[in-house]
């Protein structure tokens, strides 16, 4: 028994140790490498292990400031970063022909911006969270529009439907379905 529990122990202590040397010797997934200008505290070009590149400004080793990071798969953001997240005004483009212009924190849509559709849709206002929330104004590819207040990319409150032959309706929206509609004066 006490012969077992020593086999064991070191068996446990050797897996232990080799697990800890794998990790100092693989790169971890994302991996950058710096191939040109100063990464670690001003401008620079990193290549990551994925395909991915960002060339701009760094502060410790981290896109902080203006820069564009292009994905392997041909996604585009143009903007500023802080601690390597989207923070403040960019542009992201994606290939499927969708685009976003406006503001970003941590890495999502949020305060004022502009998010266009390849169905040709597009949305002008507030963000927050990735979605359209607070006051903004939608409007569809055969020309309807909705301007109002959103929650969670839903019609939610007051707005005013215009529709493509200019009539409106104006009214209360809950879950994206009208509520209640106001005469007209």
């Amino acid at each position: 028994m006490n012969r077992s529990r020593t086999i064991g122990q070191s068996l446990r202590f050797l897996l232990g140790w080799g697990v800890l040397a794998a990790c100092l010797l693989l790169p971890a997934p994302g991996f950058a490498a710096c191939i040109s200008g100063d990464c670690g505290n001003g401008q620079g070009e990193f290549h990551y292990d994925n395909g991915d590149r960002y060339i701009g400004q760094n502060q410790k080793d981290q896109a902080h400031g203006y820069g564009k990071y292009f994905w392997a798969n041909g996604d585009l953001y143009s903007g500023y970063w802080e601690n390597n997240k989207k923070n403040g005004y960019g542009v992201f483009t994606w290939t499927s022909g969708e685009q976003y212009l406006g503001r970003w924190q941590n890495d999502e849509r949020n305060g004022p911006g502009t998010n266009i559709w390849p169905t040709g849709e597009k949305y002008t206002g507030q963000w927050a969270n990735n979605k359209r929330n607070g006051y903004g104004t939608n409007i569809w590819p055969n020309r309807e529009i909705y301007i109002g207040h959103w929650v969670e990319n839903k019609r939610e409150g007051h707005g005013i439907y215009v529709f493509p032959d200019g009539r409106t309706l104006n009214g209360t929206w809950k879950q994206d379905t009208l509520v209640k509609e106001y005469g007209q004066d």
